[in-house]
């Protein structure tokens, strides 16, 4: 299958579970694949060490992808990394953030699940 080959794919949270099974069928799909991780380096190094054991290729960026200054460093790395533009982009960043009774639920958390499931700063990727 190479559906994505000469393609530069970009998987935010790409280090384990969902995220980790996405980076690696990219990778099997012939894409070059760019891991971000933001807290689990070694998870991350494991993630390119499979692709990489499998013929893939893959380098790993780590960063907050709810902060614009590392999106931004995420895409240079990854356009500097593989030459190329970014073609594929699987967002896979998110979570629970923190369990909250309704009547605690403020604008500050509000923002936070938002900014943490939902925006990547959009235009961001280097053409």
């Amino acid at each position: 299958m190479n559906r994505f080959q000469g393609s530069v794919a970009i998987v935010t949270g790409g280090t384990r579970d969902i995220g980790r099974s996405c980076s690696i069928l990219l990778a099997e799909a012939r894409a070059k694949v760019v891991v971000n991780n933001h807290s689990n380096r070694a998870a991350g190094e494991e993630t390119v060490a499979k692709i990489e054991e499998a013929g893939g290729t893959a380098i790993l960026v780590e960063g907050d992808m709810t902060r614009k200054a590392e999106v931004d460093r995420l895409v240079v790395q990854a356009c500097d990394a593989s030459g190329e533009s970014s073609h594929v982009l699987v967002h896979h960043v998110g979570g629970l953030v923190a369990r909250e009774k309704l009547a605690e639920v403020d604008e500050v958390f509000v923002n936070q699940v938002m900014r943490t499931n939902v925006d990547i700063h959009r235009g961001r990727f280097c053409s």
